[in-house]
């Protein structure tokens, strides 16, 4: 049975609009991982924070809308049972090099 306390909610980070889920995965398991999330388009977007945040797993950024955050944690939740996937609670450090990633490349575009 899934369970969405797998997944807590974000609060709504007020500089990028989004819910950012952070969710911790065995390195064996990313590619399955993102190609999950695309496979619901348009859902949320994702970008891998740190490919090596512990060992032998990588940490996942999951941008989720307002409109699509209860979606996107339902399909996280499903994931969890399957795929050895966990939630993470960002530290200021992880937020950080996610605003400064997100921020640069918008520049640099």
């Amino acid at each position: 049975m899934t369970t969405l306390a797998a997944i807590p909610l974000p609060p709504l980070d007020a500089e990028l609009g989004v819910h950012v889920i952070f969710v911790s995965v065995p390195r064996a398991e990313v590619i399955f991982v993102k190609l999950l999330l695309e496979s619901y388009e348009g859902i949320a977007a994702y970008r891998t924070q740190n490919a090596e945040h512990l060992p032998g797993r990588a940490l996942i950024a999951v941008l989720a809308p307002p409109d699509f955050v209860a979606d996107t944690r339902r399909v996280l939740a499903e994931i969890v049972e399957t795929a050895d996937v966990v939630a993470y609670a960002p530290t200021a450090a992880d937020l950080a090099k996610l605003y400064a990633d997100l921020f640069d490349s918008d520049t640099n575009a």
